[in-house]
């Protein structure tokens, strides 16, 4: 698998599914094998399916386990593949927005001669900045403050991802499926993934959806104030990272709680 990643990264244009001809790379299929090979042990094992609902029912152990494991698998890496070279216009507009930002501004001074610094997705005037909203900014600018490093902000982002994946599932299903979605993600979702060999990686507007969507049966279920606290900060971290999207899930949160809203119209009508 090492030699594979080394390959990969050596030719990622023939290995990544963005850069593939038929939009799914070599790379997928090995996430997709393994994938298959962890659905079927967990349906065929009579040994693995009780420990997977003990363990799955400890919720902070599992996010835990989730969030370190992708990071820990894509540090394993290293030696075959390096911290990634940031390359085309999307990766170094996210690196000046988290420039800007871990210097505590949100815009530059324009240069004296910005015709010698024009750049896709860069402003020059009126300031020099960056286009893009400031959530993926914010978690790159953590990283390179904290680590010395942005890229330390998207294997957070990435580990933060696969732990809430499977808060969000706890929600919807049994606790052992829950586990299973999050082991899934971080398959798919960790290192082999270009979301962890990049810096404008969706994983923290993934996070925002799971906060956002893994509030909604808790709230339906217990009306906990907590679990509306995980709505709104799933949202509202959607609003800053990717506003298109943040419509589609406020969209969403509106549906699920329609019926409600409407019996609730129909009950005050009534009295």
């Amino acid at each position: 698998m090492l030699d594979l990643f080394a390959v990969a990264a050596a030719h990622p244009h023939a290995f990544l599914s963005p850069d593939s001809a038929i939009g799914f790379g070599l790379l997928d299929f090995v996430e997709l094998v393994g994938a298959a090979a962890i659905t079927a042990l967990v349906l065929t094992s009579s040994r693995v399916r009780p420990l997977l609902l003990t363990f799955g029912e400890k919720t902070g152990w599992c996010m835990l386990l989730l969030a370190a494991l992708p990071i820990a698998l894509r540090l394993a890496l290293l030696p075959h593949c390096p911290v990634p070279t940031p390359s085309g216009s999307d990766d170094f507009a996210y690196l000046l927005l988290a420039d800007t930002l871990r210097h505590f501004r949100l815009a530059n001074s324009p240069h004296a001669l910005p015709q010698f610094f024009e750049q896709i997705f860069v402003l020059q005037q009126p300031t020099h900045s960056s286009i893009y909203p400031l959530g993926q900014g914010l978690v790159l600018a953590l990283g390179w403050m904290v680590f010395g490093h942005p890229w330390a902000g998207v294997l957070l982002s990435a580990g933060a991802f696969c732990a809430t994946c499977y808060w969000m599932l706890r929600g919807w299903t049994t606790p052992g499926w829950a586990l299973v979605g999050g082991v899934l993600t971080a398959v798919e979702f960790g290192p082999l993934s270009y979301w962890m060999n990049c810096y404008w990686g969706g994983a923290v507007s993934a996070t925002a959806g799971c906060l956002a969507l893994g509030a909604l049966p808790r709230l339906a279920r217990h009306n906990r104030v907590r679990d509306a606290i995980s709505l709104g900060l799933g949202l509202a971290l959607q609003l800053l990272t990717r506003p298109y999207e943040f419509l589609l899930l406020g969209l969403s949160v509106l549906l699920f709680f329609a019926p409600a809203l409407i019996r609730h119209i129909e009950w005050r009508r009534v009295i």
